[in-house]
């Protein structure tokens, strides 16, 4: 990315999230409005692409160009892809882990996984979960309107039209993340990228 493009990722992006996202991964609790949520999921729509691009030029750069596209189209006009979907959740970091931890796929997923996907993430961040998906809008809108909040994560992409409080009332636990991660696995007809990093796990 040139120099001018990540100068206006800054502004756009990490300096609208950063105030917010911050003391959610500090494990505090917040009242998300419309605006917060959008700046939110945002972030995390540019994060995911951010990453699925640096990994493509590392690794044969196959899908490099759409991926390209798609962000520039977001930075230019400050609206993700239409096909996106962010939902949040407290991730209970270290020793805050319960133990005997049980997925609950069937309330994260209702409907399962959706087709169409191009890109997906389940990441944590500290306290902070998110779990982002970018596909065929024709697809992913079904997947919005399916995957309401639950008790273990909440929706902020699209933003709900009310405020929401954080966190959901579950904590959203490892058995979580690596259900949503085999559910996207099976689902996608490609995978992008896989990258695990020190003290979290990024899937795309």
């Amino acid at each position: 990315m040139c120099a001018d493009c990540t100068t206006k990722m800054g502004q756009l992006y990490e300096n609208r999230a950063a105030p917010i996202a911050k003391p959610l991964m500090a494990d505090l609790a917040a009242h998300l409005s419309p605006r917060a949520q959008a700046d939110l999921g945002r972030w995390a729509i540019k994060t995911t692409l951010l990453f699925a691009i640096a990994d493509n030029v590392k690794n044969g750069r196959r899908h490099f160009e759409p991926l390209r596209r798609t962000l520039l189209r977001m930075v230019s006009e400050d609206v993700p892809p239409d096909g996106g979907s962010v939902r949040i959740g407290r991730f209970p970091a270290g020793r805050d882990a319960p133990e005997g931890e049980t997925a609950q796929l069937v309330k994260l997923l209702p409907g399962g996984a959706p087709r169409g996907i191009q890109v997906f993430a389940v990441a944590t961040l500290a306290h902070l979960a998110f779990e982002v998906v970018i596909g065929d809008p024709r697809h992913i809108r079904g997947f919005v309107a399916g995957t309401k909040n639950c008790d273990r994560l909440i929706r902020v992409w699209p933003p709900n039209a009310k405020g929401v409080d954080y966190p959901p009332i579950e904590a959203f636990s490892r058995a979580d993340v690596l259900a949503l991660r085999n559910a996207y696995y099976a689902a996608i007809p490609h995978l992008v990228f896989v990258r695990k990093a020190a003290g979290r796990d990024f899937l795309i």
